[in-house]
């Protein structure tokens, strides 16, 4: 069985108020910490692999530090080939950082646009602007050949509809292989005390993607047909996979039980142990039946009940019937074994996650 990779690489320049992602801005342990990271690596033993996926904080930040240790990592992975991802941000995208990916076995690079709005991105305490965007985009296009994803936020706290339409037609515009649209997301407290001028983007967003031919697939992913996120499929599809690196996450899978655990979310705790594990959780049939059928609901083709049934043990009764409540309320749709959410039920998917767990 391959497994995804995530390689966490947890240096930003500066943290984004609204990001609850792990990072730090003081830079002077990268050294340590990606030697710590092949120590982690180098203890694989064989593990297959079939998605990487470097992810922050900012990876581009640390330049050609970057790509000297994925060189010295990538013959430790036993990658089998299928994707390889890695994010980047605007201002910190150099010719250099990029030709020097383009030697490695790089397939996609994600980068965390978000608005091509100066006043925006300066709302969401972004330190680039949207000219650096576009000379970004061009450096990666030039100079390396793989897929491109533009990360766009909306439903911004005091940003019209107006203003976030612009933006994602920009983006549109650069003809990246791949956009993810989020929601903004007021987790950390930042901008919560504004009220959102326009709540319901959702689908001014998803009608401007589709009629440029991006095909949605999960609720916040659209693709050019045959360029969707085969790692983050993994996470919605309960894929078993591997997190690298401090706050990491992981889930292994064997004979059905599911193995959780994290890495310490502190750079120095796990530069001292990087095999080091925290909140090891394992889950059996039960538990894993019904993330199998909460996760599959984020992605627009649904689930097939049977299949789950098949790989993971019967769908209980109670379950089933909080489905068909669901359907009758017109939030998910059945056909047959098939159930995916409807368009109402995307604009009310966390409520509709809730209910059936």
């Amino acid at each position: 069985m391959t497994h995804g990779l995530y390689i966490h690489i947890p240096f930003c320049a500066q943290k984004c108020p609204y990001c609850g992602f792990y990072s730090v801005t003081d830079v002077s342990g990268a050294d340590a910490y990606l030697n710590a990271l092949l120590t982690e690596i180098k203890s694989f033993g064989g593990l297959p692999f079939d998605t990487i996926y470097v992810g922050g904080g900012t990876p581009s930040l640390l330049g050609a530090k970057l790509t000297g240790f994925l060189e010295e990592a990538l013959p430790w992975i036993d990658y089998r080939g299928g994707e390889f991802t890695v994010e980047v941000n605007p201002e910190s995208v150099t010719k250099e950082l990029i030709t020097g990916l383009a030697g490695l076995p790089v397939s996609r690079i994600s980068m965390g646009a978000q608005s091509t709005d100066d006043n925006v991105l300066k709302l969401l305490g972004r330190i680039h602007s949207a000219g650096q965007i576009f000379t970004a985009y061009n450096i990666i296009r030039e100079n390396i050949a793989c897929g491109i994803n533009l990360d766009l936020i909306y439903d911004i706290p005091t940003v019209d509809a107006k203003t976030i339409r612009k933006s994602a037609l920009r983006l549109i515009e650069l003809k990246p292989e791949h956009i993810s649209a989020y929601s903004y997301s007021p987790d950390t407290g930042h901008l919560t005390d504004r009220a959102s001028d326009d709540p319901h983007q959702t689908e001014m967003i998803a009608g401007l993607l589709e009629s440029a031919d991006y095909r949605q697939y999960e609720v916040s992913n659209f693709a050019i047909p045959g360029h969707e996120s085969k790692h983050n499929i993994k996470y919605w599809n309960m894929s078993p996979y591997y997190g690298a690196g401090a706050g990491a996450h992981s889930m292994l899978v064997r004979e059905g039980i599911r193995l959780r655990f994290r890495h310490s979310p502190d750079i120095e705790k796990y530069i001292n142990n990087p095999a080091g594990r925290e909140d090891s959780e394992l889950y059996g049939p039960q538990t894993v039946v019904l993330e199998s059928v909460v996760f599959g609901l984020r992605r627009i083709e649904g689930i097939d009940l049977l299949e789950i049934e098949e790989n993971f043990g019967t769908i209980p009764a109670e379950l089933r019937v909080k489905i068909k409540t669901l359907a009758d309320e017109g939030l998910l749709k059945c056909e047959g074994n098939r159930v995916k959410v409807s368009r109402k039920g995307l604009l009310l998917l966390d409520s509709v996650m809730s209910y059936l767990w």
